[in-house]
């Protein structure tokens, strides 16, 4: 949300999907403790969400020998945060209102027409739903 809509104000960490966790995690965790970071300040917590979309858009935005940074669609951004559906603190709200206005959605039928897009009716559950009222 930070480097894709300037939303400094949600972002508390960076989402990422990674191999090698074994090998990926100390390094995080030392670079956390050196610069007095939160210990989750770079985690793959994107995995739960990732394992229920029906499709992914990401465009590649840059890229290094060993390392691919990809951003998802405003689309799939909003559904995924619209899963997520996390009220407290409310960066996923926010996000989806942001989100909302960036791709000129109005309603909740809009919404959640985004929302079954990508993720599959089964794992829309009403309280999710209700995030969108």
């Amino acid at each position: 949300m930070c480097l894709s809509f300037g939303n400094r104000c949600s972002t508390q960490d960076i989402d990422s999907t990674f191999k090698d966790v074994d090998i990926i995690y100390p390094l995080v965790q030392s670079l956390a403790i050196k610069h007095h970071l939160p210990t989750d300040w770079f985690n793959n917590a994107i995995e739960d969400i990732k394992s229920v979309l029906l499709k992914e858009e990401l465009k590649i935005v840059d890229g290094f020998k060993n390392l691919i940074i990809r951003f998802p669609s405003a689309r799939q951004m909003l559904a995924m945060k619209l899963c997520s559906a996390r009220l407290f603190p409310k960066s996923d709200l926010n996000d989806a209102v942001t989100l909302c206005r960036h791709l000129n959605i109005f309603t909740r039928q809009e919404a959640e027409k985004v929302l079954r897009e990508f993720i599959d009716d089964e794992v829309i559950v009403e309280a999710k739903k209700s995030f969108l009222i």
